[in-house]
């Protein structure tokens, strides 16, 4: 049930080849953290995990099958993909835009509005999801960034998918509603889901992720549990000696920046 990545080339049409053998698996019941400098290929990974973006060379499964001989409407059922920016093209209220990923998962027809029982009850369990909920009614166009952020994450969690592919989920939203997302990770994760996301910040992922996959110029340079790839040896590569790190009161590790 695993989606993994297997001797990865890939890079955007036209482009360069940003990916150089990569190998990534995340099985059902873990929650991965995927870091790295700017540049290093986190996007294009999770382009390619989500089947938006071929590979060069190398391939992407999932259950044991290519992803890339999958319908795409299967994959959209099995995985839910959240890219790093979403820009709407509608005037789609919160309700609105979550109730297309519900109708995804099979909770109404597609011609059926928000406000359908079988929608609804799929809108309203993701937004709450969220801390949504009181933003239904509201046009995306009105949301602040990082209201419109949880929306967006609703949306994607009413497909109800096997796996969460999440492209800087936390970013915009304010130290709060961070931790209640990463803890809802945490929550999908122990119900059976397999979730990657990626993320800036070393010392949220360590406490909520089972580990860490440090992506360094197209190449996994450590991945592991995060007290194992949390040290200097493989922190100074990626931030130039940027941070300090230390071990926190829970025995995790914690990264603070240099003055």
């Amino acid at each position: 049930m695993a989606l993994a990545a297997h001797a990865l080339h890939a890079g955007w049409p036209d482009g360069p080849e940003v990916l150089r053998g990569v190998d990534l698996t995340v099985a059902p019941g873990e929650v991965v953290a995927l870091l790295g400098e700017n540049g290093a290929g986190k996007s294009t990974l999770m382009h390619a995990l989500a089947g938006l973006l071929a590979p060069r060379a190398g391939g992407v499964v999932l259950d044991g099958r290519p992803l890339a001989d999958l319908p795409a409407a299967d994959r959209a059922r099995r995985i839910g993909f959240l890219p790093q920016e979403v820009h709407p093209e509608f005037a789609f209220t919160a309700a609105e835009t979550v109730a297309l990923g519900a109708r995804v998962a099979g909770h109404g027809g597609w011609l059926d509005g928000p406000d359908a029982p079988a929608v609804r009850a799929a809108v309203e369990r993701a937004l709450a999801a969220t801390d949504a909920l009181h933003l239904a009614d509201r046009p995306l166009g009105e949301l602040s960034g990082g209201e419109r952020r949880r929306v967006l994450v609703a949306s994607v969690l009413a497909q109800e998918p096997r796996h969460l592919l999440l492209d800087e989920p936390g970013a915009m939203l304010d130290l709060p509603h961070r931790v209640a997302l990463h803890r809802r990770f945490r929550a999908l994760a122990d119900a059976g889901l397999g979730v990657l996301f990626v993320g800036h910040d070393p010392t949220l992922a360590a406490r909520f992720a089972d580990r860490l996959v440090l992506l360094h110029e197209g190449r996994v340079l450590v991945d592991g549990p995060p007290a194992e790839v949390l040290r200097p040896r493989w922190l100074d590569a990626v931030l130039d000696d940027a941070y300090l790190l230390t071990d926190g009161p829970d025995g995790l590790p914690v990264v603070v920046p240099r003055r």
